[in-house]
């Protein structure tokens, strides 16, 4: 191995090297994942702990996003194995005895270790090994000053060339009140499982949930009450036992709107949109982007098709005054009465009537769109899974796989936060 350049670093790999060393192990990361852990437990128990050397990121984000687990380093804790901190690491470096090399580690929340044969490493010589480990901090310089922990190059630092340099990392001992900040954030802001995660982000580049609501195209018929007074009756028990209504529109007034509606059930047609009950369609995420043109033009159109729309509705309820104020005067002209007193008394019903205008009918046109990602809710839905096997021909589970990452709970299980018991003080491990 030590003549290899790129090299595949995984479990197997990594927990064999610690297996086999001899020496010294040493392991640096953003994080712990549970099964480096355990074997770097296994590795303490036969060289001691004080030859094993861990550095990791404080961060709890790093756990969120997968680099590793808080049990993972509470095991460690546990064991007396000391962790030393470097605020923002994102390599890894791993040293058994004379062999070493930096890797790429994996946030599980976006891929996972590589099988025999990927390259997500370098080989170091025993050189640079040595050369690593003396840049690493030990428990003789644990007094150092603030300024040497933040770890990043200041302007009196040593630089090649425009390189900042970092003299020193790990200078700070993981402690219990580190423990009890990581424990309290991860209650507050659970992390996702790795394998849910990923799943999650791979279903959401296939396909997304889009709600489309077309306000406004929905006209009430209108109808207007009429007396029997107003209709000429002037029984005075049968006006009260009389009332009629009159239909503003004599023709079926969702006409007026119908085309708009014909023209969205189109778009959705043309973008293949899937009903999935009431939570809207499902939309390939490759469409998104033409969908969204579609609709904004389609909006557009519609706020041109106002403007003609509301006079077509306004000759109608011209139409409707009309034949409405024929009816009255034919009903209510009295013996003797001139057309002009006529005219004025029918006037003064038709406005008691509160005949309305076409902006009072025809509501502000609007097409209403909102696109948003799968929910873990609605994937775990029986009906939605069923929905999405009609609509694509093949299980959601099929269409979402992955590889499952090493180590980690079942997409399920909901973040369970470990006990962290005896961790009220604030100092380091004792004896380290």
């Amino acid at each position: 191995m030590s003549g290899r350049v790129f090299i595949t670093l995984n479990q197997d790999v990594m927990t064999e090297l610690g297996r086999k060393a001899e020496r010294r192990v040493f392991y640096a990361a953003p994080g712990i994942y549970d099964w480096v852990a355990e074997a770097l437990i296994g590795v303490s128990e036969f060289l001691g702990p004080e030859n094993v050397s861990v550095i990791v990121d404080p961060d709890p984000f790093v756990m969120q996003v997968g680099y590793g687990t808080e049990q993972a380093l509470l095991r460690l804790h546990e064991k007396q194995i000391p962790v030393r901190l470097q605020k923002g690491l994102r390599i890894g470096i791993v040293i058994a005895d004379d062999f070493a090399a930096i890797f790429a580690p994996p946030a599980l929340n976006v891929d996972v270790f590589p099988a025999a044969g990927v390259p997500n490493a370098v080989c170091l010589s025993a050189e640079e090994a040595g050369r690593l480990l003396r840049a690493v901090a030990t428990d003789d310089q644990s007094n150092a000053t603030s300024e040497c922990r933040e770890g990043f190059a200041t302007e009196g630092d040593e630089q090649e060339g425009n390189i900042p340099t970092i003299g020193t990392i790990g200078e700070t001992l993981l402690n219990k009140s580190d423990l009890r900040t990581i424990h309290d954030t991860l209650v507050r802001y659970p992390p996702v499982s790795p394998d849910l995660d990923r799943q999650m982000r791979v279903i959401n580049s296939l396909f997304q949930v889009v709600k489309v609501t077309l306000n406004g195209a929905k006209l009430s018929q209108r109808k207007l009450p009429l007396t029997a007074a107003e209709l000429g009756i002037e029984d005075a028990d049968l006006r009260r036992r009389i009332g009629a209504s009159f239909k503003l529109f004599e023709i079926d007034v969702d006409s007026f709107t119908r085309g708009f509606q014909d023209e969205l059930d189109e778009i959705k047609r043309k973008y293949n949109l899937k009903p999935v009950g009431e939570i809207g369609h499902l939309v390939l995420s490759k469409d998104r982007a033409e969908l969204e043109n579609a609709l904004r033009l389609f909006q557009k159109n519609l706020e041109l098709a106002q403007e003609e729309l509301k006079e077509d509705i306004k000759k109608e309820l011209d139409q409707s005054k009309d034949r409405l104020r024929q009816l009255f005067a034919s009903k209510l002209r009295r013996d003797g009465e001139d057309d002009e007193r006529l005219n004025r008394r029918v006037d003064s019903v038709l406005y008691r009537m509160k005949f309305p205008e076409a902006k009072e009918v025809l509501s502000n046109l609007a097409c209403d769109w909102y696109i948003f990602n799968l929910s873990e809710q609605m994937m775990n839905r029986a009906d939605f899974a069923d929905k999405v096997k009609l609509v694509y021909g093949q299980p959601i589970e099929d269409l979402i796989r992955i590889e499952s990452a090493v180590g980690v709970k079942s997409k399920g299980s909901p973040y369970q936060p470990p006990d962290l018991p005896n961790i009220e003080g604030t100092g380091p491990p004792t004896g380290h």
